[in-house]
């Protein structure tokens, strides 16, 4: 088609340097109502061949999302297939209606084990009007974090913990859509939300407190247990009183190392619950000294947890 189009141009500029009733200017026109002609018959098996891929897709979105709806059997293999169409196209907005009209019937359970790949095209510009595209996206997060918010607010909390160093640092992603600023405005805006929401901000509200908690004792240093390494202290190590950790108590929240499999009845009535941390934690070896700390879960068991690292020496 591009190849035609300009051979029509060059034929329309020859025509204009051509004598009138010429046989040479006979010729050209000729060649010029071939070539539009042609191009007339490409632009319209182009269009219906466009119009034949569109058809495709939104019948492959469409029962894909019946085939998670009706059925068990082919969650990861059909929710892969169906996020693939979707991120291939996620910018398509001739498609974003039946995506959303696909993504509402879906159950959110089946893409919870896509929460990380999710959450990570999210964002939110500074533009008034928000994309289709985001809509559809952070709807269906925030119904995943109201279903399944242990198996959903990490991976947005962790967009959203990031806050302060992406203030700090001025670079911006390659990928145009999800830039590091953007994610966290958009982790942000997300917790605002569902903090609002009666039914499960307490929910939301326990779970931010334990990964603050967490994070600030990941990212406590210890050097001060090392400072002499021919006189290492050995361990347990008391946990400073300082530390939010200590302060976590009866948690609703489940122990994040034990395991905790999707509730299809969206209840979670049977978790293992936070009750406490240990006062004290051990060291792991290596460069950057994880800790070693304990939660003692609501069935009386000791769940060891590797804390961050980030502190280091």
């Amino acid at each position: 088609m591009d190849r035609k189009a300009q051979q029509i141009d060059n034929l329309k500029s020859q025509i204009t340097k051509t004598q009138y009733g010429s046989k040479e200017y006979a010729i050209l026109t000729q060649d010029q109502k071939t070539a539009e002609k042609l191009l007339k018959q490409d632009t319209e098996l182009v269009d219906q061949h466009n119009r034949a891929i569109n058809a495709f897709l939104d019948q492959a979105v469409d029962m894909y999302s019946r085939c998670l709806e009706a059925t068990d059997d082919f969650d990861e293999d059909g929710a892969i297939r169906l996020c693939s169409l979707w991120f291939a196209n996620f910018e398509n907005p001739t498609i974003q209606q039946k995506i959303g009209v696909a993504l509402n019937r879906t159950p959110s359970r089946k893409f919870v084990f896509l929460a990380h790949q999710l959450s990570a095209r999210m964002t939110k510009s500074s533009e008034t009007v928000v994309p289709e595209h985001q809509v559809n996206l952070q709807s269906l997060i925030v119904r995943m974090c109201k279903e399944h918010p242990f198996h959903s607010l990490y991976q947005v909390y962790c967009l959203k913990a990031d806050h302060a160093s992406v203030q700090t640092n001025r670079r911006r992603s390659t990928r145009h859509e999800s830039s590091p600023r953007d994610r966290a405005a958009a982790a942000i805006s997300i917790f605002d939300q569902l903090r609002g929401d009666p039914a499960v901000s307490r929910i939301v509200c326990d779970v931010e407190r334990v990964s603050d908690a967490c994070l600030e004792w990941a990212k406590h240093p210890i050097k001060h247990i090392y400072g002499n390494r021919t006189q290492k202290l050995k361990p347990p190590f008391p946990i400073p009183e300082t530390m939010a950790i200590r302060n976590l108590k009866s948690m609703k929240v489940p122990v994040i190392t034990a395991d905790t499999p999707l509730d299809p009845t969206l209840k979670y009535a049977d978790c293992v619950w936070i009750m406490r941390f240990e006062p004290s934690f051990a060291t792991a070896g290596g460069v950057n000294l994880p800790k070693i700390t304990v939660c003692v879960g609501n069935d009386g068991i000791k769940y060891k947890q590797l804390v961050g690292g980030l502190g280091g020496l």
